[in-house]
């Protein structure tokens, strides 16, 4: 059986009470509440407010003070956002991954970021990409490798595809299906 130390709780509801009234806020916390929400200036005063805090409780504050301030509300997001395009704006520093502050640093551009991405995955298509042109006829066959196929498995899928490594040839050469060889075994024998 959990153990409630109700004399804790009524200590830390005594010292809320205390702070709210050296605040000069009503001791009752709906109240304050209220009261806090009247105090609100305007929507920029209202941004402020919400930003300041942690993220975890910006949704909770917002729906607390939205009913008592003196004018109407706009979407809690319209208050990040605004504070995202100042923090841009004025180049506030940001909070690293370590905790640390970092220098500002400006927002990528999209064309130039889909473009580097294009760029990677036509880089990791190509890899990954083995072109074989006939020394005959000059055909091309394009094989791919597939999740974890290696470069050996997509010379074997070429090969199964008919296509021959002609290494009698000086510089050696690919022949494709469609062209005659003596090196491809017939049907026969």
């Amino acid at each position: 059986m959990a153990v409630v130390d109700l004399g804790g709780i009524r200590d830390e509801a005594d010292f809320l009470k205390a702070s709210l009234k050296r605040m000069g806020l009503e001791p009752d916390i709906a109240k304050a509440i209220a009261q806090m929400g009247r105090l609100v200036r305007d929507h920029k005063h209202f941004e402020r407010l919400l930003t300041e805090v942690d993220g975890g409780i910006r949704q909770e504050l917002y729906e607390s003070l939205r009913p008592h301030l003196r004018f109407e509300a706009k979407p809690l997001d319209w208050y990040v956002s605004q504070a995202g395009q100042r923090a841009e704006r004025e180049q506030w520093p940001t909070l690293g991954e370590n905790g640390h502050l970092q220098a500002f640093k400006p927002a990528a551009d999209v064309s130039s970021t889909i473009k580097d991405a294009e760029n990677a995955i036509a880089k990791s298509l190509a890899e990954r990409t083995l072109t074989l042109v006939c020394g005959k006829c000059t055909r091309t066959g394009i094989f791919y490798a597939v999740g974890e196929e290696t470069n050996v498995d997509v010379i074997l899928k070429a090969r199964r595809d008919g296509w021959i490594y002609d290494f009698k040839h000086e510089p050696p050469r690919e022949i494709c299906p469609e062209c005659p060889t003596a090196l491809r075994t017939t049907s026969n024998g």
